[in-house]
């Protein structure tokens, strides 16, 4: 295990620590999407899900009361893992780091949907994190990403305010680029401030 993901694991819990106990009230002011993103996950077909980032466990406890399913919950931050298990204690919540867990052993299966939902972006290595999540992904699965993008289309000072905002919390908007090496659909919401991305692993081709 790393240095650098042992030393942001206790960066999160520091921070968590007290936010956790608020933490579903306050982000419905900023996390905007997210239950744009979530029903439009339940118009497919699909019976195991796990959120990699899933904090107080909000989004699948929200999933779970519309959709029987396999879901499981994985987290780097104990303090966030503390509170999901409080709120819901018959949910399946778990420590890991999204590079390296084995993602495909959580149900004895490879699951049909991976979701990040702001979760992407506080991640050390986003790369290496779509990487082991595109292996873990059943055939024909997807990786659905809610989260911060570059709010292009807003006024100059108001996207450098929100920069600033988001810079103290190791928060940085996933760019397109990261995209690159999957099947990608990409749609922006509120002037870009925030992104709705499908990813599923290219399919090799066959030469001669």
């Amino acid at each position: 295990m790393s240095h650098e993901l042992e030393e942001h694991r206790a960066f999160l819990n520091r921070y968590y620590q007290h936010v956790r106990h608020v933490y579903d009230l306050s982000r419905k002011f900023f996390l905007f999407g997210r239950d744009r993103a979530l029903r439009d996950l339940l118009a497919g077909q699909w019976e195991d899900l796990v959120e990699i980032g899933a904090g107080t466990g909000r989004n699948l406890r929200w999933l779970a009361r519309r959709r029987p399913a396999h879901y499981t919950g994985i987290d780097a931050a104990d303090a966030m893992l503390l509170q999901a298990r409080r709120q819901a204690p018959a949910m399946r919540f778990l420590h890991g780091f999204a590079e390296t867990c084995d993602i495909a052993g959580l149900h004895g299966r490879a699951p049909a949907r991976i979701l990040f939902a702001y979760s992407l972006s506080m991640m050390p290595q986003p790369a290496a994190v779509l990487a082991n999540a595109a292996a873990a992904l059943a055939p024909g699965g997807e990786i659905w990403i809610i989260d911060f993008a570059d709010a292009a289309h807003w006024w100059a000072p108001a996207r450098r305010a929100l920069q600033r905002f988001l810079t103290p919390f190791r928060v940085y908007p996933p760019p397109v680029s990261l995209y690159t090496p999957y099947e990608t659909r990409l749609e922006y919401g509120l002037g870009r401030y925030y992104q709705l991305v499908r990813l599923r692993p290219r399919l090799a081709s066959c030469q001669a």
